[in-house]
């Protein structure tokens, strides 16, 4: 590193604040900066490093001692570390003469610092802030009211779970005797405005996991109080009177204008039933709530109606705003309560959360600091208790030092300001203070995270005499991808966001400054696409489940989604990228931990060896999940999906036969569980665990990474045996609460941008751009804040905007809230940017092509597109795989620009526009061709996509279907039986159906929910009554029980699998369509690992008059199902002779083969 960068990183004789850019070296400042303290003759037990994270922490110490060790081996080593020491520390404090009396001086420098702290390693207080205070607290334990203490956590420590689950249900229970039922079943109903299918118990838990920090931080019911009700509130005879007023008015004459007058009978009736929400929405609202004019239809509100109107609107308003009270008053009643008892429960387990720690030191502190004596009232004297504290904690805090601190909470500053004042106060640097941090990295705002406290602890730093500095120059990436943020944050127009928006994004941009790089010779590249179509086959089904031998995939509708396709070939990119370079480590950071978990399935299904970060739950195993369903069963007999799962699961067969459970008996599974019950009582968890994993290992075909999971399933299950519960249903729920590190690293590691902080790859794939920026995403609450910095001064239930335009302080809350997320999502794109060392590879989805109407929204992908490729139209933008900015050479084939982009010097402003590229056209184009196809300007023609459902030889569909109205008795009905069928796997024969065959009423009930529209009670019984006759006839019959099976097959079902295949297309062999569609049912026969047959079933739910009819049915389904076969064939690569396809006429009873 230069002397002009190491000259920023301060003296050790001095208060110092850096603001530091992405890759600029901030723990190699806070390196530095130890060994200066170190080498001016500190005590290295009196520097306190605190950082965020375990490893952040252990990170620090290994590259001081990595450092020095070097040093000690290399003479050119310890040089350059000595010049870089040497930069503000004098030269007598580093050169001692018992050190110049050895003979290698320069050596002996290192070696005397290393040995210095080798001695001292067990006095270093190098660590996390947690870990800080839990030293704190272990001094003054009992001062701090903590009595026993037998063990330390977060709050998502597995552990706890059942402990949390206990307390919720403790608080159910008492809330009901104190109060009885009724109040109870009020102040959930206050929670969730009357929401009755929400559970109680699931409501008061999600109440208490997402605002139980807010609670701690803010306990007093004044700040939950609510907003003032400024609006009066009427009689129910007034309201009866003006309704029947506004009723008799629009009768004589109205409005003139039938549609408002019937918005005016709906606002009535709304009004007497007390649907207030309703009443206050919409533009009979505005007139009121906002002061519009009102006109309807190019009408005018007459005055005759204002006068009655009026009242009933304040009155509407009233009950709005009593009722928001009310919800939050209710919320904080329940966190009252469950934090009583959680205290409470967590006292008598001996278990003390991090959180706490952090409140008690906090205030211990505040008590120990000016002003002490004299709240204490005659107690030990302030200094006395401070000089005790730091007397048992033997840590004589001189030097404070703090890495990340833009990501520090209130709480966490609360308890370090009075130590962080103590230090400030000297000013002869016998005692310091030194922090570094970037402000646009501050992703952490949603777990309490106050980038606001960076601006305040600069100032505090100033007053005190410290100076401040900043690092803007990268030491980790290309000058493309330095350039490309240059671009993105120095060309972004705030005004994208909206009027609301635009100031706080104006504030945020103020903390960017042009960055410079000093890997000038690093090659680089940058490249934003759109993803297409996928030239493959969709398997939207559970991953998980491989080896199941009868799955019933999922219903995601007669379509494969945008999201999924575009998951699928950001897959294959991501795929082509490690093929085409893999030395190269490739990051792929997604937003949502969900899209992180399908990516790393999806990039699994093509043969890509990826990983997770930050630690992943055990249930992404087959093998593990069947040692859980074993678990579960033996739990709840009951449990028909765990013994469903044990007994068709290839991978559980070892652990099935162990418990007894036959293949067949699946439906009976009593004496299983009984069989389970027994182990876990003579073995306990951990050696039943023991014995399974032996028996699955001992079967066979498990992959080392499996053989891993197992093994951390049965280190999990000892550590379960520590805990005071010993339920198999806790085991369970402990080991899926467990957040484990993935059993190995692969070269393509997939995670959320958050576990990415600190981390860098050569290649970085963004592929969740379309996120909204600063979209409150269902939050609980809204919070008002005097200053950023300040404890909450409001706190209210979160709203719509029809509630908010009632209430000024609703609104300044929402409009914080709203900030916070901007600043956050702003960060977040910043973080995810800067992970990239060479490479950034960003794929957003074509907008959704609406003619005239397309628009861009305010996501992260509009913003790249405006700030990296301004000039490209809508219409390239809706373009599948079309590249919009390149700049540098990719290692990824077919992204060549049509013209070069010419890439800024890394530091200079971004250019005006930026290059566009041709499409490729083909899967591997040489640079030749596609330099030949962008000049001549050809462009790449969509592919020809047809739908089975389409060769349906027939009528058109009428002008209901393609308005997409309600559906006709028919088609509901054939919707319905579908839906249903889906359901139906592997049928028994019955001579004597029930009200359970073949279906369960809740399988029944829940295989509708999802449809677009209902049938009645009576159609619901009518059509099921058929679909089981039907279902009893001989050949229909037949289709639903499962095959027999040869030695060393396996068979699959699927059902309603959506899919997506290519094939040939007027016979030429070349030129292909795109098939979509979705079977009904679908047989494969694996042999060998591989499909060897299959069977595709198409179910016709047509009513048919007599012979004519069945011809006509089976002429018209016949391209269908010869389209599907074709389809299944490709997919599976087989011949189509190895692919049945049948036709069930339902009506008849009747299957009939097709081609």
């Amino acid at each position: 590193m230069s002397d002009a960068a190491t000259g920023a990183h301060g003296s050790p004789v001095g208060h110092r604040v850096i603001r530091a850019d992405a890759g600029t070296g901030k723990t190699y400042s806070l390196t530095i900066h130890f060994l200066r303290l170190v080498a001016s003759g500190v005590d290295p037990g009196r520097i306190v490093a605190v950082t965020f994270t375990r490893k952040a922490a252990g990170e620090i110490l290994e590259r001081v001692l990595l450092r020095l060790a070097e040093a000690v081996l290399d003479a050119s080593a310890a040089r350059r570390l000595e010049r870089e020491v040497a930069a503000d520390v004098p030269p007598a404090a580093l050169r001692q003469p018992e050190v110049r009396s050895r003979p290698d001086c320069e050596s002996a420098l290192a070696a005397t610092w290393l040995e210095l702290l080798v001695r001292n390693l067990p006095r270093l207080q190098i660590s996390t802030l947690d870990g800080f205070f839990l030293r704190l607290v272990s001094g003054f334990r009992f001062e701090m009211g903590l009595g026993r203490l037998d063990r330390v956590g977060a709050a998502t420590d597995p552990a706890l779970e059942p402990l949390r689950r206990s307390t919720v249900e403790r608080m159910l229970h008492e809330e009901r005797g104190r109060d009885g039922l009724e109040a109870l079943s009020d102040l959930v109903s206050r929670l969730y405005r009357g929401d009755a299918a929400r559970s109680v118990s699931r409501s008061l838990d999600l109440v208490v996991r997402e605002l139980d920090a807010l609670y701690r931080e803010a306990p007093g019911r004044e700040t939950w109080s609510g907003v003032p009700e400024p609006y009066r509130r009427i009689s129910d005879e007034e309201l009866e009177r003006y309704c029947s007023e506004v009723e008799r008015r629009v009768r004589e004459g109205g409005t003139g204008n039938k549609r408002f007058d019937v918005a005016l009978s709906a606002l009535v009736d709304a009004l007497r039933s007390g649907s207030w929400q309703a009443a206050i929405t919409g533009k009979l609202a505005d007139w009121y709530t906002v002061g519009a004019a009102l006109t309807y239809h190019n009408r005018s509100l007459p005055q005759s109606l204002a006068e009655p109107l009026a009242p009933l609107f304040e009155h509407a308003a009233a009950m709005v705003l009593r009722e928001q009270n009310l919800r939050t008053a209710a919320t904080h009643d329940v966190l009252r309560c469950f934090t009583e008892l959680w205290s409470e429960a967590l006292r008598r387990r001996g278990f003390a959360l991090f959180d706490e720690l952090v409140e008690r030191s906090g205030s211990f502190l505040t008590a120990a600091g000016p002003g002490a004596a004299e709240r204490a009232s005659g107690e030990l004297e302030a200094s006395e208790l401070a000089l005790r504290l730091l007397y048992r904690l033997d840590m004589q805090v001189e030097h404070l030092l703090l890495d990340e601190f833009q990501d520090t909470s209130r709480a966490q500053w609360k308890a370090l300001a009075p130590l962080a004042d103590e230090l400030l106060a000297w000013g002869d640097g016998s005692r310091t203070l030194w922090a570094v941090g970037d402000p646009k990295q501050a992703i952490y705002g949603w777990r309490g995270g106050c980038v606001e406290l960076f601006d305040e602890l600069e100032e505090r730093v100033a007053a005190a005499g410290g100076t401040s500095g900043e690092l803007s120059k990268s030491y980790r990436s290309a000058p493309q991808v330095v350039a490309a943020v240059n671009r993105v944050f120095g060309g972004f127009d705030p005004s994208m966001l909206g009027e609301a928006l635009c100031p706080a994004a104006r504030r945020w941009l103020e903390r960017f400054r042009q960055h410079t790089t000093e890997r000038g010779e690093l090659p680089g590249a940058v490249v934003l696409r759109t993803t297409g179509a996928w030239e493959g086959v969709f398997e939207d089904g559970d991953d998980l489940l491989d080896g199941v031998e009868q799955v019933s995939a999922e219903d995601e509708g007669p379509e494969i989604g945008r999201p999924q396709a575009h998951l699928q070939t950001a897959a294959s990119r991501i795929r082509d990228l490690l093929r085409d370079e893999p030395g190269l480590s490739i990051g792929v950071l997604t937003v949502t931990n969900r899209t992180a978990a399908e990516m790393v399935q999806r990039l699994r299904r093509l043969g890509v060896a990826a990983s997770g970060e930050g630690g992943s739950s055990l249930d992404d195993e087959p093998v593990v999940l069947a040692v859980l369903a074993a678990l579960r069963l033996g739990e709840h007999p009951g449990d028909l999906t765990s013994s469903f799962f044990l007994a068709k699961t290839a991978v559980a067969g070892a652990v099935a036969e162990d418990v007894g459970l036959e293949t067949e008996e699946w439906r009976a599974p009593l004496e299983a569980s009984r069989r389970v019950r027994e182990l876990f009582a003579a073995l306990g968890p951990a050696r039943l665990v023991a014995r399974w994993k032996l028996l699955l290992e001992g079967a066979g075909g498990l992959s080392t990474r499996s053989q891993r999971r197992l093994q951390q399933l049965l280190e999990v299950a000892e550590s379960f045996e520590e805990e005071p519960q010993d339920g198999l249903g806790e085991l369970v729920e402990y080991a899926l609460a467990a957040t484990l590190e993935e059993p190995e690293v692969s070269g393509v590691r997939v995670m959320t941008v958050h576990k990415a902080k600190g981390l860098e790859f050569d290649r970085v794939v963004l592929c969740e751009l379309e996120r909204d920026i600063a979209l409150l995403r269902n939050p609980m609450v809204n919070v008002e804040r005097p200053l950023p910095t300040a404890p909450p001064s409001a706190v209210h239930r979160a709203t719509n905007q029809n509630v908010r335009a009632l209430s000024e302080p609703l609104r300044v809350a929402h409009a914080q809230e709203l900030e916070r997320r901007l600043f956050d999502d702003l960060s977040l794109l910043y973080v995810a940017l800067t992970r990239a060392r060479r490479e950034l590879h960003l794929l957003v989805q074509p907008l959704e092509d609406r003619g005239e109407r397309t628009r861009e929204g305010r996501t992260f992908a509009a913003l790249l597109r405006q700030t990296l490729c301004p000039e490209s139209t809508l219409a390239e933008r809706a373009e599948p795989d079309r590249v919009l900015f390149v700049d540098g050479e990719s290692a990824t084939r077919g992204e060549v620009p049509a013209q070069a982009a010419a890439s800024p010097a890394a530091g200079e402003a971004p250019a005006e526009s930026t290059s566009r590229a041709a499409a490729d056209d083909g899967p591997a184009p040489s640079a030749e061709d596609s330099h030949r196809r962008a000049a001549a300007g050809q462009q790449r023609a969509p592919r020809p996509t047809i739908r089975p459902s389409q060769l349906l030889d027939g009528p058109p569909p009428g002008a209901r279907e393609l308005l997409q109205l309600r559906p006709s008795d028919g088609a509901l009905r054939g919707s319905v039986l579908h839906a249903w069928l889906a359901r139906c796997l592997w049928l028994e024969p019955t001579a004597t159906p029930t009200s359970e065959w073949p279906l369960l009423p809740a399988q029944r009930r829940e295989a509708i929910e999802r449809l677009s529209a209902r049938p009645s009670p009576a159609q619901e019984a009518r059509w099921w009554e058929e679909l089981v006759m039907a279902l009893r006839l001989p050949a229909v019959q037949r289709i639903f029980v499962p095959p027999e099976k040869r030695r060393g097959e396996r068979v699959e079902l699927w059902t309603e699998r959506s899919f997506a295949a290519l094939r040939p297309q007027s016979g030429d062999g070349v030129s292909r369509e795109l098939v979509r569609g979705t079977f009904d049912r679908v047989e494969l026969v694996h042999q060998a690992g591989r499909p060897a047959a299959a069977r595709v079933i198409d179910f016709k739910t047509d009513r048919l008059s007599g012979e004519q009819a069945r011809d006509e049915l089976v002429r018209r389904a016949t391209p269908q199902l010869l389209a599907y076969r074709e389809a299944l064939a490709a997919m599976l690569q087989l011949l189509p002779t190895h692919v049945r396809a049948e036709v069930v006429l339902l009506d008849r009873g009747e299957v009939v083969a097709v081609g």
